[in-house]
């Protein structure tokens, strides 16, 4: 995680008393990015000051190269779209209670940015010298961030745009007073920096400053810092050096086994008599950690401390002991939780128990249950066999990289990254090639009533086993711009589609779908055959469903218990029904919903669209990184021609207590 934006930001939020701030996020993480990691990565950013979240991204169209526009979709497209309400709710009461108040920082930073500034040069001469300065201050800040003494970074820059000044043992920056100010080495001082601390002496403030005192003013060799620096206490630089001389600052420290822990970022904010402490994780969760960590949140001061739950508004009383001026909160908490505790100066109202989350589950519900798709199954066809114009049918190839390769051979831009959306080209010159794609595949059955999605689909000659096909669109599959088309029967055997569609700058050629209530079977050969009556708990991919995407709800007879746990699922998220009665969500860890009394439950899982629409022949699957465009035009050995599906479904058999 990158920390250095968000705390720079935070800082002039802080220091200009603005109530907002708006980050981007979710961008290029991909059709797998589940609920878990909106939340997650939405945490640490609230953490960090962030209040106003912009998700990237919706959807307008997914025709062309529109739908590899860094998904998923948080629009109709998703699978899940309809639950991703429970994610706003969440951060809607997170942000209320993040915007009321003041925060409560004592410590500024003075911001090293002018010595990258002066080092900067021809890359060959300052490089590594740059480099080294960028990591040092990344390091600096995650540092600082992660433990849990908050800080704001004081920009020389805004020295005489903000009000800036040393006033009863404070240092005052426009809307904030901090304790001290922090120098890390420097190299240089702007000399309206240097005005304002020289008072720190007269004004009783206090000014820490580490390593060499800096060499320049303005940029200009000169020995008025030095003399500046025998007004403030100074040490050795160091990370840990700064850590140390600003422990004396900390209002609260969170602990495992008496020990400070470095995975998690905080912020408190001052609200009348009372306090807000909101933590959150600071490094990636892992999706399979069931693990209770319990720990304790020391705070400076006595209160009477309660647990805001902003998943469901409700709130909670908390273990804790007041002891020599300190509060101690005693909490359990699981991988993707984050914590809101509201630190009170009078008892409260009275509170919620919390829901026992506790794992110590025994009884295995049936492996093996009847189940219902959401959606028809699909096929996909992403390989075909070329024809341009009037040649010769060339070898059977990925429909999106012969489709560039034929752009280079007709002299138009391919298609990428820096495409223009398909509004824009459609208004560019009609095309004046055509190419004609042959697809065969393989059916165990015979299934009438077969439907294909293909996008423009009036643009489109369609045969289908020899027979025209009526390209008139009865509906549309995921997004409005993939049209259906009623395709008829699928024989036993070999079946062969045949697409001809104009080529040009302003067309896609796409990947094309079967929609049917059948089985797609084997990832090196796919194959059509009967959907199996029911489902084991694991990869759904394997079972019938290899570029499945929708929604499907596993059917769970007699069960008996008070609690269910869903020890691992891929997916959006899981929702808990009896009949019509919705039990609650299994999202986060440790994926536990009451169910007294209930006897039939229905498990609905939320799917992801990542095998109809993801990178299924990118061998680095989710270690990519970056799901932009080229993430579905790889090459050499980030390529294979088999198919590798990404796990999806209720993985690990459900438990009962």
């Amino acid at each position: 995680l990158e920390y250095t934006t968000a705390k720079q930001v935070q800082s002039a939020v802080h220091q200009y008393d603005r109530e907002g701030m708006l980050s981007e996020l979710y961008g290029v993480t991909g059709w797998d990015f589940d609920f878990r990691g909106h939340k997650l990565h939405g945490d640490w950013q609230a953490a960090l000051g962030v209040t106003l979240r912009v998700p990237h991204l919706s959807w307008v169209s997914m025709n062309g190269e529109a739908k590899r526009d860094y998904p998923a979709s948080i629009n109709y497209q998703a699978a899940w779209y309809k639950k991703y309400h429970l994610i706003e709710d969440y951060f809607a009461r997170v942000n209320s209670i993040l915007t009321r108040g003041k925060a409560d920082v004592k410590v500024a930073v003075l911001h090293p940015i002018r010595n990258l500034w002066l080092t900067l040069g021809t890359y060959d001469n300052t490089h590594l010298k740059v480099e080294e300065i960028c990591k040092e201050f990344s390091k600096l800040t995650e540092r600082l961030v992660k433990n849990h003494i908050d800080f704001d970074f004081v920009s020389e820059s805004n020295f005489e745009k903000q009000n800036v000044h040393f006033a009863n043992g404070k240092f005052v920056v426009d809307k904030m007073e901090y304790d001290v100010l922090i120098i890390p080495e420097m190299l240089t001082l702007k000399s309206t920096t240097v005005e304002v601390l020289k008072t720190v002496k007269e004004q009783k403030g206090r000014v820490i400053a580490f390593g060499n005192s800096p060499k320049y003013m303005d940029g200009k060799r000169s020995i008025v810092p030095n003399e500046l620096y025998k007004l403030f206490e100074t040490k050795p630089y160091g990370i840990e050096k700064i850590v140390d001389a600003i422990e004396e600052y900390r209002d609260y420290g969170i602990r495992e086994n008496g020990v400070l822990v470095n995975d998690y970022c905080a912020q408190m904010r001052v609200d009348g008599d009372d306090k807000w402490l909101f933590i959150a994780k600071a490094v990636q969760a892992d999706r399979e950690d069931l693990s209770m960590r319990k720990l304790t949140v020391k705070i400076k001061g006595e209160y009477v401390p309660s647990l805001y739950n902003c998943e469901n508004g409700e709130v909670y009383s908390v273990k804790y002991s007041v002891e020599d001026g300190f509060t101690n909160v005693y909490l359990e908490v699981f991988a993707q939780d984050s914590i809101m505790l509201r630190l009170a100066k009078v008892l409260d109202d009275e509170k919620c128990e919390p829901l026992n989350k506790t794992v110590d589950f025994t009884t295995p519900v049936q492996d093996e249950n009847k189940y219902t798709l959401c959606d028809d199954n699909v096929y996909l066809i992403d390989r075909a066999s070329f024809k341009l114009d009037d040649g010769e049918f060339e070898e059977v190839c990925d429909i999106l990289r012969k489709d560039n390769e034929l752009c280079g051979r007709i002299g138009i831009k391919q298609r990428g990254e820096g495409a223009a959306q398909p509004w824009v080209n459609s208004k560019k010159n009609k095309p004046t090639h055509k190419i004609t794609l042959k697809c065969e595949f393989t059916s165990k059955i015979r299934y009438k009533d077969a439907v294909l999605a293909i996008e423009n689909a009036k643009d489109c000659t369609i045969t289908f086993n020899k027979k025209l096909v009526d390209n008139t669109a009865i509906g549309w599959y995921v997004d409005k711009c993939i049209d259906k088309v009623a395709l008829g029967v699928i024989k036993k055997g070999v079946n062969t589609l045949i697409v001809e569609m104009p080529f040009g700058e302003s067309t896609y050629t796409e990947y094309m779908y079967i929609l049917g209530k059948f089985g797609v079977y084997d990832a090196e050969n796919p194959y059509i055959d009967k959907l199996p009556k029911t489902l084991k708990f694991g990869d759904i991919s394997s079972q019938g469903l290899l570029f499945y995407g929708d929604n499907l709800e596993y059917h769970l007879k007699g069960v008996s218990g008070e609690r269910l746990h869903i020890p691992s699922y891929k997916g959006g998220l899981v929702e808990v029904l009896s009949g019509e009665e919705r039990l609650g969500e299994i999202i986060y860890s440790p994926y536990v919903v009451d169910i007294s009394g209930k006897k039939d439950i229905t498990l609905k899982f939320y799917g992801t669209r990542i095998n109809t629409f993801g990178q299924l022949h990118n061998t680095l699957h989710d270690k990519y990184g970056w799901f932009g465009s080229q993430s579905w035009r790889t090459y050499g050995d980030e390529w294979t021609d088999k198919y590798l599906p990404w796990e999806q479904g209720i993985l690990k058999t459900p438990m009962i207590k």
